[in-house]
């Protein structure tokens, strides 16, 4: 083949095509994979990509297979990925290339929150697809873990799987389009005062990892490209959107946190205000990195999703240990967010909250402005055991773990004071609402309970906004809430934005 013919066959063969969609600022465009055909892409607004990677995928794939699949940054795929791939490379389980991933995979990331080295995935992320001898981003240091990677794709011919499955990873993206179209890093943008001029965002949907991570790459052209892989093939809305915003805020909170190191160490003694270090983050510097970005993340929910699921999100957060996050997320909704003529960006409110930190620490009083943005109630959710795992089951927010992680502690309600039973949860693909059915799959006689809610005067709701259905039983106090639902009853507690 002429050495002209040959250029016009590659640049034919990695052509993007675009269409725009109608009444939408977004951009449809395909990447062509050698080998395995037309993946599709979108752009949206000026400087967001969103796509699928297969060298990203095949690494997470490959560490799974070389764990037997229990792969702490596996475990949490959905059903019909999860099945494809034990299905596919199940039989490779045993190969050297499968384990020495798995190892290598776990270098560097004694930290649980981590699923995966940065290091790695950097240098996995920089080259084409499929692990292609061309790269995409600038050099990253070479590892043997692109050889590896190599290795098993051969091996297993891996290229066949996603040629198989292409009809799959784009439905994914094609779904996220439809649902995720708005322009997030314009809202953190606009909450930070900081434009990321100069760099591009990528959005990277992984249905073989377990929730998320970021990373920062540089483009061919030397720009920074802030990449946030994710796993969205979840139905939950609100696991998404957490993912979304929570990756892509630490592009923003890191710099601050790095420009402001010799700050932050003089407030290192009130590390322990944080829940961080208790769940994965030792040093004072993570637990405040990762304690801000849940805390903006239940801002920018509340403004731009409904107060609902951000209630959910703060929920979520403070199950999982991150204690005082209610109050840190009091201080930006009352102090920064109404007041940027004072704070134009958040670098410069990162004092106030070093200083609640540091006055929190010393058990001094401290002023989180006014009241009723948001309230936790005490809450006592009655009920057997077994009853309790149920629940557990419906609600939307339930935390990764087993089941007996998931449950509070049990204690016999005492006191006085108001008493709630509280289910909060997203009718499923049958369309079950609230009715005898549902109540019934509690153990409960729906008719029946409403009927002595009635009698006793006892306070009942239902509250449906969105796709969020909250059924809400209240008593005068815990032991009468007690004895309308007959059993034990162990303590939680429920956030309510006003």
């Amino acid at each position: 083949m002429k050495p002209g013919k040959a250029l016009c066959c590659l640049l034919a063969l990695f052509l993007l095509t675009f269409t725009v969609l109608a009444e939408d600022p977004v951009i449809s465009y395909t990447k062509e994979i050698p080998g395995i055909g037309s993946a599709q892409c979108f752009k949206i607004g000026a400087n967001i990509l969103v796509e699928t990677n297969f060298n990203i995928e095949l690494l997470f794939i490959g560490a799974a297979t070389g764990s037997g699949f229990t792969h702490r940054g596996y475990v949490g795929p959905p059903a019909e990925f999860r099945d494809l791939v034990s299905d596919y490379f199940g039989p490779y389980q045993g190969t050297p290339a499968a384990k020495k991933l798995y190892d290598l995979s776990n270098v560097e990331t004694s930290n649980p929150n981590k699923k995966y080295n940065n290091a790695l995935v950097s240098q996995v992320l920089a080259y084409d697809e499929l692990l292609a001898r061309s790269k995409r981003f600038k050099p990253e240091a070479s590892g043997s873990i692109v050889t590896l990677l190599r290795r098993f794709a051969e091996q297993s011919n891996a290229r066949a799987y996603f040629q198989q499955n292409l009809g799959r990873y784009n439905r994914l993206v094609e779904e996220y389009a439809a649902q995720y179209r708005f322009n997030h890093v314009e809202q953190l943008e606009a909450f930070f005062g900081d434009e990321m001029k100069g760099g591009s965002f990528l959005v990277v949907l992984s249905p073989a990892m377990s929730g998320g991570q970021a990373v920062e790459m540089t483009g061919s052209d030397g720009s920074p490209v802030y990449v946030n892989i994710m796993n969205s093939a979840s139905e939950n809305r609100f696991r998404i959107l957490n993912l979304l915003y929570h990756e892509t805020a630490h592009n923003f909170l890191t710099p601050i946190l790095q420009r402001q190191r010799a700050l932050i160490h003089k407030y290192e003694s009130a590390a322990g205000v944080l829940g961080g270090g208790k769940i994965g983050y030792p040093t004072f510097a993570s637990s405040l990195n990762e304690t801000m970005a849940r805390a903006i993340t239940v801002c920018l929910l509340a403004e731009h999703h409904g107060k609902e699921i951000a209630a959910i999100n703060l929920y979520t957060e403070l199950r999982q240990g991150w204690t005082n996050l209610e109050e840190i997320t009091l201080l930006i909704l009352n102090k920064y967010l109404p007041d940027r003529r004072t704070y134009p960006d958040f670098e410069r409110f990162l004092p106030v909250i070093l200083e609640y930190l540091e006055a929190k620490n010393a058990g001094q009083p401290i002023d989180l402005g006014p009241a009723g943005t948001f309230t936790i109630l005490p809450v006592y959710v009655v009920g057997s055991r077994e009853r309790a795992e149920t629940v557990n089951r419906y609600l939307p927010f339930v935390t990764q773990g087993s089941a007996e992680s998931q449950l509070p502690k049990f204690v016999n309600p005492s006191g006085s004071g108001p008493a709630l039973f509280v289910i909060a949860y997203t009718p499923d693909q049958k369309g079950r609402q609230i009715d005898g059915s549902f109540c019934q799959a509690l153990g409960y006689d729906y008719e029946e309970l409403i009927r002595e809610t009635e009698r006793q005067g006892i306070y009942q709701k239902v509250c449906r906004k969105g796709e969020w259905i909250t059924l809400v039983f209240g008593a005068k106090d815990a032991a009468g809430l007690n004895n309308l639902l007959r059993g034990f009853a162990f303590a939680d507690y429920m956030v309510e934005f006003e």
